[in-house]
């Protein structure tokens, strides 16, 4: 130590100054709808339109047994592709690019207002140096921590009671605040193609369909030689050969109580359709009814996304014996 000035040591101060360059967060490119109120407004103002051109169908009971299952799928493509059509002419589909911001989704104008006052403080606090500059800049930036940690929890307590039934979503929630690797999806390797998960789950559904079928016992085997097998002589009590149709109260009761999740595959976006039911509750209700009468579900329904998850985040991805294939449905087909 310097006996001149004690807080000096006899080593040698070293400074420099470096310039930290943060690497752009990555791009990623996305296709989307600019819907807008207005655009809203326009897209109902073209169903009646767009509906006009779909077959009239008259839905009775005794006239469904007539109508053949390509009729049905061509009532129910050009149903949902006139819809189709009418919305890509009024909001068409963008290719947008979305970078990752670190903002916080918590972060709202009041906090906003809040921290160009706690800044707007500390500036003058640093020009003037005066000890009341400097209580009122503390004063304000302890406000404004406050709310922050406010608007925070409020963020999350909101979050968690819109989503008290999705239990995969909470979950999710939870390793992301715990910041679980979990929460992390792993990325497929390039040379897995769409094929080989294909060819490996059509050769696990078949191995287990040759499995429960050795399990089955024969017709002619005695039912009473083992309690725990299947009796195959003995039929049901009851045939299921028909299905009742339902009117408009039971079909809207349906939509209101479904979940709004879209597929890529549906015609519009689910919160769009929920919102413009009335104008097409007439033509969705000969579509179930269809299906329902004819017991034929339309091959467009048959159709889903596939996606394929780890069934745990720890386990290698390149073998295809670790994914489990998890199917997302047109909301229509549910």
């Amino acid at each position: 130590m310097f006996p001149q000035n004690p807080l000096l040591s006899d080593h040698c101060l070293i400074t420099f100054e470096f310039l930290l360059s943060e690497p752009p967060p990555p791009a990623k490119g996305f296709y989307s709808r600019r819907l807008s109120d207005t655009a809203v407004a326009l897209f109902k103002e073209a169903i009646p339109s767009a509906l006009s051109s779909v077959p009239c169908l008259k839905i009775q009971e005794d006239s469904c047994e007539n109508l053949s299952p390509s009729q049905i799928d061509h009532f129910v493509d050009t149903a949902t592709g006139s819809l189709r059509v009418a919305l890509d002419a009024i909001a068409p589909l963008e290719r947008r690019i979305a970078t990752r911001r670190k903002s916080a989704p918590w972060y709202n104008p009041q906090t906003r207002n809040l921290k160009q006052t706690v800044r707007k403080l500390e500036r003058l606090w640093r020009s003037t140096k005066s000890e009341g500059s400097r209580l009122v800049w503390q004063d304000s930036l302890k406000t404004y921590k406050k709310a922050l940690r406010n608007a925070r929890a409020s963020y999350y307590s909101s979050l968690i009671e819109k989503n008290k039934n999705n239990s995969r979503f909470l979950f999710s929630t939870v390793a992301r605040l715990t910041e679980s690797h979990s929460s992390v999806e792993p990325c497929i390797p390039l040379d897995l193609t769409s094929n080989d998960f294909m060819n490996f789950f059509n050769d696990k559904i078949l191995t287990i369909k040759e499995k429960i079928d050795g399990l089955l016992p024969s017709t002619s085997a005695d039912p009473s030689s083992d309690v725990g097998t299947l009796d195959a002589a003995v039929g049901p009590d009851a045939c299921l050969d028909a299905f009742s149709s339902i009117n408009l109260d039971q079909l809207t009761s349906l939509f209101s109580k479904s979940k709004s999740s879209t597929c890529l595959l549906d015609p519009i976006l689910t919160k769009l359709l929920k919102e413009v039911f009335p104008l097409v509750s007439t033509s969705l209700l000969d579509i179930m009814n269809l299906s329902l009468l004819t017991g034929h579900v339309p091959q467009s329904f048959k159709v889903t996304v596939i996606k394929h998850l780890l069934k745990k985040p720890t386990l290698a991805s390149e073998v295809l014996a670790n994914y489990r294939p998890i199917s997302n449905l047109p909301f229509l087909s549910k």
